[in-house]
């Protein structure tokens, strides 16, 4: 790199540190070399170490070089993803990126991203008081009021605008911890009677926390965190709510192919649909939905055991999956995919008495739920949102801590 022969010794160009890198870009863009320091920030992004603030040094400097906003926001999504695991760095990237969106002239996608930024980092709140995104954010909140009750398909509206519409009973997931087989322990709770300072197992007082605390604490957060998706949109929550409760689990899916996704298989309810609502509140917490849709293996099962128990196996790239959906009426209708590499769209259920469309790319699965998007000619991405369902009684107890 001509870059590093002329601003360092010829050490530098084995060196892997980010931070060296960074430096040495910062001085060639002060005597105009912004190639060089291109180079430099593609080399730090790609050396397989700690990235820093890189991925943010990137995009700025790929709008100082006034490339085309395509690319800028490229390099600004791919430092998203890069940071998703330090919420200080994340919330800077998405600051900047939204002031880029603005300059663009994409008001509604910058809000966004900045109300993004200020869930992440609170000290940042201050640039949602600026007029201009101000103006935004009332407007864009007015929309959603106005929209909330036009997304769903007419069949579905036709539904809900019953007194009692018909539904299928289904129980909130309850905790899948990854040791099924430990002994669970909390903290006392006093809306319960248990003292606070001392701690609890289904025995009685203990002497402290159980072995395996820190697996079933970080299992409980994982399940509450998904379980405010449902209930924003049981409780009637706004459109913002939902984008933000989707957004905090979608930068944390690490699953690289979700089509292919053992997770896939199962049961599933749908819950809203282009981002409106279309499952009610149930009893003792549970949630009736107008359909279910099964998703199994064509052919034999194939399973492989690990040691926490036996799981099913991921699919193969063009194995048949099929999806079996049943309506509220007892109504039937399967349809048989090939299971693809990619995330693309696609309708995987269909009938002429009932059908479901599930086209949206995924963008988050888990235990508990299905998140997926569908694109819109607005530049909106609305939710499709499904939850996984298990045996049990509807109305029995979800939270066990």
């Amino acid at each position: 790199m001509l870059l590093l022969s002329l601003f360092a010794p010829p050490s530098v160009v084995s060196l892997r540190s980010t931070e060296q890198l960074n430096r040495i870009a910062n001085r060639a863009i002060k005597v105009g070399r912004h190639q060089d320091a291109l180079k430099c920030y593609e080399t730090a992004l790609t050396s397989g170490s700690d990235p820093c603030r890189t991925p943010l040094l990137h995009a700025l400097h790929l709008q100082r070089m006034q490339r085309p906003s395509a690319q800028v926001r490229a390099a600004f999504s791919q430092g998203a993803f890069i940071d998703r695991g330090n919420p200080r760095l994340l919330a800077e990237l998405l600051i900047a990126w939204g002031l880029f969106e603005s300059k663009q002239a994409e008001m509604g996608r910058a809000v966004r991203l900045l109300r993004r930024a200020v869930h992440l980092d609170a000290s940042k709140s201050d640039v949602l008081r600026w007029r201009m995104f101000r103006t935004a954010l009332d407007a864009q909140q007015r929309g959603d009021r106005e929209r909330a009750g036009a997304r769903a398909p007419p069949r579905v509206a036709a539904t809900m605008e019953a007194e009692a519409p018909p539904a299928i009973a289904v129980r909130r997931p309850p905790v899948r911890y990854t040791v099924p087989i430990q002994n669970l322990g909390w903290r006392g709770r006093p809306e319960r009677g248990e003292d606070p300072a001392k701690w609890y197992d289904a025995q009685g007082v203990r002497e402290g926390p159980p072995r395996n605390y820190w697996r079933q604490s970080l299992d409980e957060r994982t399940h509450r965190a998904e379980m405010r998706v449902i209930d924003v949109l049981v409780g009637g929550g706004s459109g913002d709510e939902l984008r933000e409760a989707c957004e905090d689990l979608e930068y944390r899916m690490g699953i690289k192919a979700p089509q292919r996704h053992r997770k896939l298989l199962g049961p599933w309810a749908p819950l809203a649909t282009s981002g409106a609502r279309i499952a009610t509140a149930g009893d003792g917490g549970g949630l009736r939905a107008p359909a279910l849709v099964s998703v199994r293996r064509d052919g034999a099962a194939r399973t492989y055991e690990n040691r926490y128990g036996e799981f099913d196996a991921n699919l193969d790239a063009g194995e048949a999956v099929a999806f079996e959906l049943r309506d509220c009426e007892g109504r039937t209708a399967v349809t048989v995919e090939a299971a693809a590499a990619d995330n693309e769209r696609r309708l995987v259920v269909g009938a002429d008495a009932a059908e479901w469309s599930a086209d949206g790319s995924i963008t988050y699965l888990s235990d508990y739920l299905l998140i997926q998007r569908r694109d819109r000619d607005d530049g909106e991405t609305p939710r499709d949102v499904w939850v996984r369902v298990v045996d049990g009684d509807p109305s029995a107890p979800v939270y066990p801590y």
